[in-house]
């Protein structure tokens, strides 16, 4: 039988943010459209948080190692469905390396899991 720790991918990388000013940001996004190509997708994420907020103020002040709990799905046009596929995401940041792990579940189960803490 195939467990969670089996079907769960790891991803390791470094984020490096630059702070630019307007006309910069537009000359990267001129530059990148001769390469890149958009797709059909929108990208939609649900953050979880603590009742305090403790992500919100992790982050905002620049905590070396914290973590967080996210949906993310992949939207056309249509509404998502409870058996549509959506990925449960923990992120951590070690210091410069932020870590991500995620898992592929319906959006039902993944609500169940992410909202009442139970895998089934």
């Amino acid at each position: 039988m195939e467990t969670l720790s089996h079907i769960i991918r790891r991803f390791n990388r470094f984020e490096i943010k630059y702070l630019l000013t307007l006309r910069q940001a537009e000359q990267v996004r001129a530059e990148l459209t001769k390469y890149l190509q958009g797709d059909r997708y929108w990208v939609s994420s649900l953050y979880y948080d603590a009742p305090d907020l403790r992500c919100y103020w992790e982050k905002r002040d620049g905590i070396k190692f914290r973590r967080k709990l996210r949906l993310r799905w992949y939207e056309e046009e249509k509404a998502l469905t409870k058996e549509d596929g959506v990925f449960v995401e923990i992120k951590q940041r070690l210091d410069r390396v932020t870590q991500k792990r995620r898992v592929y579940l319906p959006y039902a189960q993944a609500l169940t899991l992410c909202n009442d803490r139970q895998d089934r």
